[in-house]
């Protein structure tokens, strides 16, 4: 039977977390054998959120507390620790599953066992739920791991709370460097493909990805984001040039 935990780190943003967690336990498995948790880690002393998540007793979730602000990186790192699932799927609070995602990642993993990795297409959507058009992002079909690995350092593809990562994969490549508030997915997938690990793409959208202005990434421009990538690369430039991988962000 295949096990799935969802991490979802929140604080101060209640109304978005009441969708998304909606959004989680509205999933259809359709009788498939899953099991399924959802961890939320409510951080910065958000007594609004607690208070609401201890009065609503949601089957299937663990909630861990934490006075203090953590990072995005630290409140998943917190909720891997307790996570049960073999599978890792990350959704922000502001997000939201469709209704069919974790049994299409459910039927992928029983149909790919060899793969531990896989990413999906998402929509992007206002503070409405009201579809943005031309501003979907589907750039995952890689064959190798060093044309995924060189199209990151070249600004060129990122993944964001589309994936699906076997737990062991993470036990082995790496966590989140808590030390990183900006591209710090990008630092873990760079981690799982130098492990070896390819992701698959898969033809399915996963979630609906809400562009508003509390949007924790809303301050990051092109130029922050960039100045992160080549933290990263410095930070693993040794591995990344022994696969001939260079630093090739586009000028400012």
């Amino acid at each position: 039977m295949p096990s799935f935990s969802i991490l979802t780190p929140t604080s101060g943003r209640l109304a978005y977390l009441q969708a998304c967690v909606r959004s989680v336990q509205e999933q259809v498995l359709f009788g498939a054998d899953i099991a399924l948790e959802h961890i939320i880690v409510c951080h910065g002393g958000d007594a609004e959120t607690r208070a609401w998540l201890e009065a609503a007793a949601l089957p299937n979730t663990i909630c861990l507390f934490a006075d203090e602000a953590l990072s995005p990186s630290a409140a998943r790192n917190r909720a891997l620790e307790v996570a049960a699932g073999d599978w890792i799927l990350v959704l922000d609070d502001d997000d939201l599953y469709l209704q069919r995602t974790v049994f299409y990642f459910a039927d992928a993993v029983a149909r790919h066992p060899e793969r531990r990795w896989f990413v999906a297409d998402f929509v992007r959507v206002d503070a409405q739920l009201r579809y943005l058009p031309g501003q979907d992002v589907y750039g995952y079909q890689f064959e190798r791991d060093t044309q995924m690995l060189q199209a990151i350092f070249a600004a060129e593809t990122f993944a964001q709370g589309n994936v699906c990562i076997a737990r062991s994969l993470l036990a082995e490549a790496g966590h989140y460097d808590e030390a990183r508030a900006v591209a710090e997915d990008l630092e873990l997938y760079a981690l799982l493909l130098l492990a070896g690990a390819v992701p698959l793409a898969l033809p399915m959208v996963s979630h609906l990805h809400r562009v508003h202005t509390q949007n924790t990434s809303k301050h990051i421009d092109a130029r922050h984001h960039h100045q992160d990538l080549a933290e990263i690369y410095r930070k693993l430039e040794a591995p990344l040039r022994a696969r001939g991988v260079e630093l090739q962000l586009p000028q400012a």
